[in-house]
Formats: structure tokens, C-alpha cells, sequence
């Protein structure tokens, strides 16, 4: 059967103006949309159990979605051999930071007698990449 075209026709006057660029379309070169979303960063909290269900539950009371923390989406995942974590995006950190997070964690780990460890970023943060880059700029 090979490839088969599955979508629509693109007009060769586009229906909005764009940033950059012409507004009429080559078919031969196609179109390139770069864009960027909101600053989202990812945090993990570890908890000292092999209890997944009990991580399941922690993350979901943190959550939005749970009723937790406005703006923040969490996993209970296993985390190697001997523990679990709370793996959570923060989708506004204005709105919600990391320390909210742990803080949150920590009082409900807490009421399901489990211990926690401190949590950490999977990147580097905003206020880190900041922190990082204001020497540069005074050089």
C-alpha cells in the first residue's frame, strides 16, 4: 500500500499573518511552527517503601487532579530497588514551588507512617538556570 496522504490541503495564502516570514505558501518548502509553552518543572520526592499503592495515593492527594495543589500533576512510580517516588510536574511554579510540594509530601507521607527523603529536580530550575546564567551576563 506505501504512504498514503491522510490530511488537508493547505491554502497557499495563509488565514493569519505570521510573526516571520512570507503569508503565501510554498507547497515545495513546506511551513516550520516554532514555539515554546509554559516553564514546567519536574520534581521528585523519594519515599522509603516498596508500598507502590501507597506512593499511588500520596501522589494523587498532592495532585490537582486529587484535590491537591493547583497546577501540580504527580505519579507514584518505583524508584529502584528499594523505594518509590512521588514524581511531580509543577505547571505553574508562581503559583505552586517545589517547597509546597515537598511540604504537601511530607504531611501526608506522614499521616501514612512513611518516610521521605528530600526531593530533586530532574533539570535544572528556573531560579537554578537564573542563578547560573546572571554571572555570565555581568562579565
Amino acid at each position: 500500500m506505501g504512504n498514503q496522504w491522510a490530511g488537508c490541503c493547505l491554502p497557499e495564502i495563509l488565514a493569519e499573518e505570521p510573526d516571520e516570514g512570507p503569508a503565501r505558501v510554498s507547497r515545495e518548502r513546506g511551513i516550520t511552527v516554532i514555539g515554546a509553552g509554559p516553564w514546567v518543572e519536574n520534581y521528585n520526592v523519594p519515599v522509603r517503601t516498596m508500598d507502590v499503592p501507597s506512593a499511588r495515593r500520596i501522589a494523587r492527594s498532592v495532585s490537582a487532579r486529587g484535590g491537591g495543589l493547583p497546577m501540580v500533576q504527580a505519579l507514584g512510580l518505583v524508584h529502584g530497588d528499594d523505594s518509590t517516588e512521588i514524581a511531580c510536574m509543577l505547571l505553574d511554579v508562581n503559583l505552586v514551588s517545589a517547597d509546597q510540594v515537598q511540604n504537601q509530601i511530607e504531611l501526608i507521607a506522614a499521616r501514612e507512617g512513611l518516610e521521605i527523603d528530600k526531593g530533586y529536580f530532574t533539570d535544572l530550575s528556573r531560579d537554578m538556570i537564573v542563578e547560573r546564567m546572571l554571572p555570565c551576563k555581568y562579565k
